[in-house]
């Protein structure tokens, strides 16, 4: 784990980073034509889909070590800490606090991290306002990543709700690849679903360590 919320969000930072140079990569190799090591459309895919994953394992990671810092008194460097309602003396008795006996707890899920954060922490800060902002794009963060781990039929289903809502018309076996690197409608400046959602992750980690 990291030693600091400024370690930790800059983990995420550079995880997001990393996995977008390596999709430029990839983009621009598929992108000259004739040559010898081009990547077939499904091989492109792939690593599109994966490092997404990534970046979602990475969200998912900096989630974590932010709320367990804080329930155990750590402050940013700018000073801020949330008032706390429990006091763990370390990491781990903090995450069994959060884990109330079970196994896993679901932290990329803003609803279920809001609803901890206020039983933690004064107002639920900095989690409960800052998630629920953007619950709608993480929500869709969760259900593109569920559908490349998972393929199941809901997770299918729940990702064609997705693209529907945001393309209209659901293109034919379209990829979560394939809408990652859709232009996003509506908007100033055109740009991918894929850099809109890391953008919000980027805005969203600066609000929850500010």
């Amino acid at each position: 784990h990291v030693n600091t919320l400024e370690d930790a969000k800059g983990v995420l930072l550079q995880d997001i980073d990393g996995s977008l140079d390596l999709i430029r990569a990839v983009n621009a190799l598929t992108a000259e034509a004739g040559k010898l090591t081009q990547l077939s459309s499904t091989q492109r895919d792939l690593i599109i889909e994966w490092s997404f994953v990534k970046i979602h394992a990475a969200w998912e990671n900096f989630l974590e070590d932010c709320f367990l810092a804080y329930m155990v008194g750590v402050h940013t460097e700018s000073g801020f800490g949330p008032e706390r309602y429990v006091f763990p003396t370390d990491e781990q008795p903090a995450l069994d606090i959060v884990l109330g006996g079970r196994e896993y707890f679901p932290w990329t899920a803003p609803e279920a991290v809001g609803r901890q954060a206020r039983l933690c922490f004064k107002d639920g800060k900095p989690f409960s306002e800052v998630l629920g902002e953007s619950a709608s794009d993480l929500q869709e963060v969760n259900t593109v990543r569920n559908v490349i781990v998972h393929q199941s039929r809901v997770a299918v289903e729940k990702f064609k709700s997705v693209v529907r809502s945001k393309i209209v018309t659901l293109p034919p076996d379209i990829t979560p690849a394939g809408y990652l690197v859709a232009t996003r409608a509506g908007g100033m400046a055109q740009r991918t679903y894929l850099s809109h959602y890391c953008t919000k992750l980027r805005v969203v980690a600066a609000k929850i360590v500010p």
